[in-house]
């Protein structure tokens, strides 16, 4: 036993959803941001993945408190691998906190806290409607109309950043996805599309991801 120590890790499900779609997905660690640009040469598109808090020190607030569930040095390192993926002209998919963060990157902010939006092990059964926005890449890549997806979350988009365009909402009008308004093919969504198989909003985004890749 060599004790505790820390990882870099990413999901089974997402990285199975990368090569399901004909990806070849490879693991980024968190590095120090001025060295995020070079991590992307020679790959093709981007997942911004599920996990901490963004630290709302990121959009202008207090840092979080002691003990938050934040992690800053991976905030700096996404925050520039985004911008690094969107001046190469890369595909960006972000997966719940790839929302928060992507939409915090083009100068939007978050609401730190709503209640009733982390099913927990329920994910797979507390299911909730969205309804997409016709004529977006969201609709292009799932068939548009209302989706049934998952909530693994308690953070959400607040004051949306002006780069991007609402592409679906939840019954209470809380945007539940975004896409860019122009530039590079960015598509992030609130809820975890590689824990939803081949429903509608799952794996079709991964597809969509790689097929952007690929073009």
């Amino acid at each position: 036993m060599y004790g505790p120590a820390d990882a870099h890790t990413s999901t089974d499900a997402l990285v199975a959803g990368v090569i399901a779609a004909g990806g070849v997905p490879v693991l980024l660690p968190v590095v120090p941001a001025e060295h995020a640009a070079v991590q992307l040469r020679g790959l093709d598109g981007l997942v911004l993945a599920g996990g901490q808090d963004v630290d709302p020190e990121s959009y202008g607030r207090a840092p979080a408190a002691d003990g938050a569930w934040v992690h800053r040095g991976r905030d700096e390192h996404e925050l520039a691998l985004l911008a690094a993926a969107r001046t190469a002209g890369l595909p960006v998919l972000g997966v719940c906190r790839g929302l928060q963060l992507a939409n915090v990157a083009m100068g939007g902010d978050l609401i730190d806290h709503v209640d009733g939006h982390d099913a927990g092990a329920r994910f797979a059964l507390d299911l909730h409607p969205v309804s997409v926005e016709e004529g977006t890449l969201l609709a292009r890549a799932t068939g548009g109309g209302e989706l049934a997806v998952n909530s693994l979350h308690h953070q959400i988009v607040g004051s949306l950043a002006s780069g991007l365009r609402p592409s679906a909402h939840a019954g209470d009008g809380l945007p539940e996805a975004a896409e860019a308004l122009e530039g590079p093919w960015l598509v992030a969504v609130q809820w975890h599309p590689e824990l939803m198989g081949d429903a509608p909003g799952g794996q079709d985004l991964f597809d969509a991801l790689v097929r952007e890749s690929s073009a």
